[in-house]
């Protein structure tokens, strides 16, 4: 369904409705790399997931070294919109480590430069253990403690004639 639907509603018909309306946020976003073309509901999820696969995939500071590190400050904010504290916290500690300036991180090469120059492997690693054991080892079996992709479907159910794009097509 990626690329065809645009309304919320459309996704929750689908058996993993957050992650095809992820790809299609992806899809979007991908266009011109900006995230207001993305309407407020789907940029927080979009964020929010991106941050998930991050940490999944790398940790925080896969997260902060990759072009998503660049909305760190807007992923904060919408980590924070979906109540998602566990997260939140991990990212919020993960940017005071960095001590970055909101335009500092924006720069892939600061972030890079900052992660390299303060060595912050250990506790990066600190972070990552949270996450993996707070929110990422229980995430298949339950909403407890804190599932971001239930937190997204919570989102969807409640917005259902929500448009992916800021100006719908």
């Amino acid at each position: 369904m990626v690329g065809n639907a645009e309304r919320f509603s459309q996704y929750l018909e689908l058996e993993d409705p957050v992650r095809n309306l992820y790809l299609q946020c992806n899809e979007v976003f991908s266009e011109r790399e900006s995230l207001s073309d993305l309407s407020d509901e789907a940029c927080l999820i979009y964020l929010a997931l991106v941050f998930d696969l991050e940490m999944r995939n790398g940790g925080i500071s896969q997260f902060f070294f990759n072009s998503s590190g660049k909305h760190s400050n807007e992923t904060l904010l919408a980590l924070r919109k979906l109540d998602a504290k566990i997260s939140a916290s991990i990212l919020e500690e993960g940017l005071g480590l960095l001590g970055l300036q909101p335009d500092d991180v924006k720069s892939r090469t600061k972030r890079y430069e900052t992660i390299e120059s303060k060595g912050l492997d250990a506790n990066f690693e600190r972070l990552d253990l949270k996450f993996y054991n707070n929110v990422y080892a229980l995430q298949e079996a339950s909403r407890e403690p804190e599932n971001l992709w239930f937190l997204c479907h919570d989102v969807i159910e409640r917005n259902p004639e929500q448009s992916i794009r800021a100006t719908p097509l």
